[in-house]
């Protein structure tokens, strides 16, 4: 099965059409385009990033963005699978002026992704036929982290043939 989180991850990372978003988040040492997977987000990458956004003063970008896989539905009777992706916007002592103008970015980002490029060689016979905006979270707290995060949901339709399903 298809990985659409990483899909995402890649498309955020590269895409031109998520330029805009990217110009949003600071860049990280561990990451140069400020996106992570879900999980390598650690509270010493979290105070590097903070670090570099105040050494630099560039206090309008946020923290970084984490894109978690949402698993995925069985098919439909049509055959066609639904995948949630998740992308998580993260910042620290700085409101939610930022994290809302990221979410923005991100929702018409969204609307521009028609498809991803999903295939790595083992994906013969996978597409993605549609990529929709599915809702948010509004403003969260995270303690264990200190941060403030939203996390805006998109979901992927997936088609998978017969053959490989």
């Amino acid at each position: 099965m298809v990985d659409t989180a990483a899909a995402v991850i890649s498309a955020l990372r590269t895409s031109s059409d998520a330029a805009p978003v990217r110009a949003l988040v600071m860049q990280g040492a561990a990451s140069p385009f400020g996106v992570y997977e879900t999980g390598d987000v650690t509270d010493d990458i979290l105070n590097g990033i903070e670090e570099a956004r105040s050494t630099a003063k560039t206090y309008t970008k946020v923290l970084c963005l984490s894109v978690r896989d949402g698993g995925e539905s069985p098919p439909d009777r049509q055959g066609f699978y639904m995948q949630p992706v998740s992308i998580r916007i993260y910042d620290r002592r700085r409101g939610y002026s930022g994290i809302r103008t990221v979410r923005q970015a991100l929702v018409a980002w969204g609307k521009t992704v028609e498809t991803l490029p999903i295939s790595d060689g083992s994906t013969q016979g996978c597409g993605m036929l549609g990529f929709e905006y599915a809702g948010r979270t509004g403003l969260l707290v995270d303690r264990t982290y200190n941060v403030i995060y939203e996390e805006v949901r998109f979901v992927a339709k997936m088609f998978v043939s017969n053959e490989i399903a």
